[in-house]
């Protein structure tokens, strides 16, 4: 089960009313996906250091002091932690846990279809979760909470999304580490999108990905949030060429919402929003 909460926008975009939790099912079909395939975990482009599936660490204790240059402010980290998905969002046995690298900068965070993502280099700080089952097999759901310099980076980065999604050829390979892969987008303009942010404030991508060598074939669903500087990512795939259930839409809603409640509740002199 998932316990999770929907995020009500309300007038003027700033702050959310937040309905109580309400448990969801967790349905089976959410897999592993790109993490058994061979395919990275940051996000929907190519993987820096390698391919495997990431080594998964403990969080690390949000107040200790990071390493210069490599991990942000412990601050920022608690927020950040707070702000994607935790635990308490779902069942008892399920863990949600960083993923290598996943609080450093020197991962990326925009790099969908290998385009140029100048928004990169005014990120402040990132965290980056997947959820873990019972069994400790990563579930293919991930959030990725991100600091900007201001809120114009943050939109940057949503502005450079919608014209990569514009410009990606489903012909052309893309490369995912040592894989070459066609990305097809398919329509996303029938998801539910009550208690998001406003469209202005969110870019939705849904691909089908396809190993030019292998056949396989794995599905991604991301949307991304932006409020004042601060951006949350969901990030949901699977592999096997089967689609995403009505079931999966429902949870992959509920969690979006739940972050954009999350979200639109910051403090403005966390998002510096006007």
């Amino acid at each position: 089960m998932i316990a999770t909460s929907a995020g009500l926008t309300a007038c003027g975009g700033q702050k959310a009313v937040v309905a109580p939790p309400t448990p969801l099912a967790l349905e089976n079909t959410w897999r592993a996906g790109l993490f058994v395939t061979g395919y990275g975990p940051q996000g929907l482009g190519p993987v820096v250091a390698s391919t495997a599936i990431p080594s998964i660490a403990a969080s690390p204790d949000p107040s200790a002091n990071p390493t210069v240059g490599s991990a942000p402010s412990g601050a920022d980290q608690e927020v950040l932690g707070a702000l994607g998905m935790v635990e308490s969002d779902f069942a008892t046995g399920y863990k949600v846990q960083l993923i290598d690298n996943g609080d450093s900068l020197s991962s990326p965070t925009l790099d969908f279809c290998n385009a140029t993502y100048p928004s990169e280099t005014q990120r402040t700080a990132r965290r980056q979760v997947v959820l873990i089952d019972p069994t400790a097999a990563p579930m293919g759901v991930m959030t990725e909470a991100v600091m900007y310099e201001t809120p114009a980076a943050a939109e940057l980065a949503l502005t450079e999304l919608r014209a990569a999604e514009l410009t990606c050829d489903p012909q052309a390979p893309v490369t995912f580490g040592t894989h070459s892969v066609h990305v097809t987008q398919r329509p996303t303009d029938t998801l539910d999108a009550s208690g998001l942010t406003s469209p202005a404030h969110r870019v939705t991508i849904a691909v089908t990905l396809t190993d030019i060598d292998s056949g396989a074939v794995a599905e991604v669903l991301s949307v991304w949030q932006v409020q004042g500087r601060v951006l949350v990512a969901l990030y949901f795939n699977h592999g096997g060429g089967n689609s995403f259930t009505a079931a999966d839409l429902t949870n992959f809603h509920a969690l979006a919402a739940t972050l954009s409640g999350r979200l639109l509740a910051l403090p403005t002199n966390v998002t510096h929003a006007s």
